[in-house]
């Protein structure tokens, strides 16, 4: 006699993304009216008591002191450069007064970016310096340069005030 069993996992898994008829549709198909209008109303219901929108509106010229770091990072890669560290730069005080990034270039030279500015400012001044010595002056233009460019990019984009 033989005796045949099989076991089932405790999940089903998803072996296809094929719908069959009679199943729901896709999250991918456009909302009618009536359900933006109902999605809208839920998530207005999710917010807690007093809470009040900010307008969304772009950064000044000296851009948002919040996008520096991802502002330094997308330019130093276009300029094939990556950013090894980043610290804090105080004055005599203590008040943080900006960032310093360190920074290593693809073919092996070392850099540092100094950054200052706060959330009030924005960005109030930039200084790269590439190379043992400081002897690297293109490559830190490139970065410079580059810095400028995404702060501007990031600057465009509307974000609460």
């Amino acid at each position: 006699m033989l005796l045949l069993s099989a076991c089932a996992p405790d999940t089903m898994t998803v072996d296809s993304n094929v719908r069959m008829p009679g199943e729901p549709a896709t999250v991918a198909r456009r909302l009618t009216t009536d359900e933006q209008a109902r999605a809208v109303d839920a998530m207005a219901t999710g917010e807690p008591p007093g809470f009040e929108a900010q307008p969304l509106a772009r950064a000044g010229a000296a851009g948002r002191w919040s996008d520096v770091r991802e502002v330094v990072i997308a330019a130093v890669k276009s300029c094939e450069i990556a950013m090894v560290r980043q610290d804090r730069l105080t004055d005599a005080s203590g008040a943080v007064i900006g960032a310093t990034f360190v920074l290593r270039s693809i073919s092996d030279q070392p850099g540092s970016m100094r950054v200052t500015g706060s959330d009030a400012t924005g960005v109030t001044g930039v200084e790269v310096s590439m190379g043992n010595f400081g002897e690297q002056k293109e490559l830190a233009r490139c970065v410079l340069d580059a810095f400028d460019r995404e702060l501007r990019t990031a600057a465009r984009i509307p974000r609460p005030k």
